[in-house]
């Protein structure tokens, strides 16, 4: 026999629904830190040399037509040297990261992790914060939390109710 349930409920008005969520959004500015999410680094072509495809890395040569201005992507040197720009690698790595704030969670009973996880209790965060952070929280390398260096354990989990989700992880300090 299935649920007998109202259409609509009746008990909870739209109004109410946005205050809650409000709230619960500057409880979350009020009470969370910024953690900082280590995303892979763009990579593109360095303007100031060639780029040998055969070596995969620099070919070594000046390029005289790079569009830069001088300055510290432009950078004048012998065919043969080293480029100063990429260090020969023929290609430039621009890290990228993201700030989130979130509610974060250090101290656990044994009851609240995973058995797998009782050696490393005293490296464990738990995160929380906003639902946009899910796809960077999956694409992250590392992620900074209280100035410490910490990796993803499992991948995060989206909870909540209708509107109001919000996104949990767990991260292992790394020393």
């Amino acid at each position: 026999m299935g649920e007998s349930l109202p259409s609509a409920g009746r008990l909870i008005s739209d109004t109410l629904k946005q205050t809650f969520e409000d709230r619960m959004d500057e409880l979350l500015v009020d009470l969370g830190r910024k953690i900082t999410l280590h995303l892979e680094p763009t990579i593109e072509d360095c303007p100031n040399c060639g780029f040998s495809s055969i070596l995969k890395r620099s070919n070594n040569i000046y390029n005289s037509s790079n569009p830069n201005a001088l300055g510290p992507l432009h950078k004048v040197f012998s065919d043969g040297q080293n480029c100063p720009v990429c260090g020969s690698r023929g290609v430039l790595k621009t890290p990228r990261s993201v700030e989130y704030t979130a509610t974060i969670k250090k101290t656990f009973r044994d009851d609240q992790i995973s058995s797998s996880w009782a050696s490393i209790k005293n490296k464990l965060a738990k995160t929380n914060t906003v639902i946009d952070s899910y796809k960077d929280i999956i694409d992250c390398s590392h992620a900074t939390i209280d100035e410490k260096m910490y990796k993803r354990l499992g991948d995060p989990v989206k909870t909540g109710l209708q509107s109001f989700i919000r996104v949990k992880c767990f991260w292992e300090m790394v020393e």
